[in-house]
């Protein structure tokens, strides 16, 4: 479909002077310092060759976020606004990719429902069929834009301020 470059452009921008003041407004002695967060966020969002290593960085972002030793479900869904079982879908597929039982697309197929509302509205198709992987981490990276940019009280649409 048609991309509106100039809302994009606008969104970054906006982004950019948030995070700034987010910098700008952090005490030196702060227990997690945001800068670190920022940096760590943004770099997640730039591996776009590697799937499983961007999805496990902004888990460890996430971890960050929530100031748990372990993320789990208990704790994801508060923090995505969705229900537990959601929640855990998630932090299973995390787990199972992590510890090397299974790639991205196998631990999405064998554990994430696709027909849940939540993905079906990030549903690529590709000859008729709905691709997994690019659902499931569009979804993600949503939820995880959400996370950021409420951290830095930036003030833009959660779902694409930056291209995945």
């Amino acid at each position: 479909g048609y991309v509106d470059y100039s809302k994009r452009s606008e969104n970054l921008c906006k982004v950019y002077i948030a995070a700034r003041k987010a910098l700008d407004d952090q005490p030196r002695d702060a227990e997690v310092p945001i800068r670190k967060l920022i940096i760590l966020f943004l770099h997640c969002r730039q591996m776009t060759n590697v799937l499983d290593i961007q999805m496990l960085s902004l888990f460890s972002f996430l971890e960050v976020i929530d100031g748990s030793k372990r993320l789990n479900g208990n704790t994801l869904a508060p923090l995505f606004k969705i229900d537990i079982d959601m929640a855990k879908e998630l932090v299973e597929v995390r787990n199972k990719v992590s510890h090397g039982v299974y790639s991205l697309s196998e631990a999405i197929e064998k554990f994430v429902n696709l027909d849940r509302d939540e993905y079906q509205r990030f549903t690529i198709h590709k000859d008729g069929k709905m691709t997994p992987t690019t659902a499931f981490m569009n979804f993600f990276h949503s939820r995880c834009n959400r996370v950021f940019l409420g951290m830095i009280e930036a003030q833009v649409d959660e779902a694409r301020p930056y291209s995945t």
